[in-house]
């Protein structure tokens, strides 16, 4: 099973949610933000319509829209944080679960209703913080958690020492 715990912050006087803001002062300052080809080494933009260079998976922006997953500004050298969540959050209505009729090696999915959290104290440190949310900004903020899993049944192979995805055939 594999669980992705995605964070947010709600702003109650703009009226807005989003990422964490990442920490603009101190020694962390821009730490933790990635670009979607930090994660995904090959990452490719392709118009709609557009040619496949290779192998690969191809995610539809429109199918990440309903969880904030819009069509990010680039996929190199930004924080595509959002994006990146927005994946993780749609995976349960993107992923085909094994069933009669279906031959998948997903078994489960889940996406529970969020729940709040509490910062560290390190977050909202005046030196060095973690955050770029400052602490006298805390009583207008709400803070998120949404948890997305996802079950794959492998197939484990002892004497070679390896495993792969079991995907049940009907």
């Amino acid at each position: 099973t594999y669980s992705f715990a995605c964070q947010y912050i709600a702003d109650l006087e703009t009226e807005t949610v989003g990422q964490i803001p990442l920490p603009a002062s101190g020694a962390n300052s821009g730490i933790g933000g990635f670009a979607i080809d930090d994660l995904f080494a090959n990452a490719a933009e392709v118009a709609a319509e557009g040619a496949i260079s290779g192998e690969g998976v191809v995610i539809p922006y429109a199918d990440l829209a309903d969880f904030g997953g819009a069509d990010p500004a680039a996929i190199t050298g930004v924080d595509n944080r959002d994006f990146v969540a927005a994946m993780i959050r749609s995976m349960p209505d993107l992923l085909p679960i094994r069933t009669a009729s279906v031959a998948s090696g997903v078994t489960t999915t889940t996406r529970p209703a969020g729940t709040t959290f509490t910062l560290a104290p390190a977050a909202t440190a005046e030196t060095d913080p973690t955050t770029g949310i400052a602490a006298a900004d805390l009583p207008k903020l709400g803070l998120l958690q949404f948890t997305t899993s996802w079950t794959v049944q492998v197939a484990l192979d002892q004497a070679a020492q390896t495993f792969d995805v079991n995907v049940v055939t009907l």
